[in-house]
């Protein structure tokens, strides 16, 4: 949109965002796999159910929930921060199906044709916030654009924007190139 419009827009901010699908990781790889039936699956539930997601974020890395209720029990008498593990896990678990057709257009133009590869010189300016540790976008797959703003964010897909260090590190940068724009 900001490629095709760019007379509306003022400027962009792009949050763990992958343009360069060739360098998505193993997501990259499932979705580009030949016997992953994209019509097969959209025929058999229509909407992808939240769960076949939320299960292959996790077959991206298996370790993960093992690690995570490890820290949990090394942590339980820490009140701030069982408090937000039990929110991020309520968010983390409260999901809808994705729409079918969306799914499908985004797996064909995106993960497989990686349609917005290009490097992409747009004239408005550009905050480009990634996060090193992310097994779901990698921070390969960023925007690869000369004029952008970029922040390299410590942790994960989520945890890197919403995690403790996030609010004193990324969210007063964020917020003041924003204020800027």
């Amino acid at each position: 949109l900001a490629k095709r419009f760019p007379e509306r827009i003022k400027s962009l901010s792009l949050l763990t965002a992958p343009f360069d699908f060739d360098q998505a990781g193993l997501l990259g790889a499932w979705a580009r796999e030949p016997h992953f039936d994209l019509d097969a699956l959209i025929d058999a539930y229509g909407n992808v159910p939240a769960a076949l997601l939320h299960t292959s974020f996790q077959f991206l890395k298996p370790s993960m929930l093992l690690t995570k209720y490890r820290k949990l029990f090394e942590r339980r008498h820490d009140k701030d921060f069982v408090i937000g593990f039990i929110a991020m896990e309520i968010w983390a678990n409260d999901a809808i199906a994705f729409p079918g057709l969306c799914y499908k257009y985004m797996i064909e133009e995106l993960y497989r044709a990686n349609g917005t590869a290009s490097d992409l010189e747009l004239p408005m300016p550009v905050l480009d916030a990634m996060a090193i540790d992310d097994h779901i976008v990698p921070i390969e797959a960023r925007l690869k654009s000369r004029g952008s703003r970029r922040i390299d964010l410590k942790g994960g897909h989520i945890g890197a924007v919403i995690g403790h260090q996030a609010r004193k590190n990324f969210w007063p940068s964020w917020i003041a190139w924003i204020k800027q724009q």
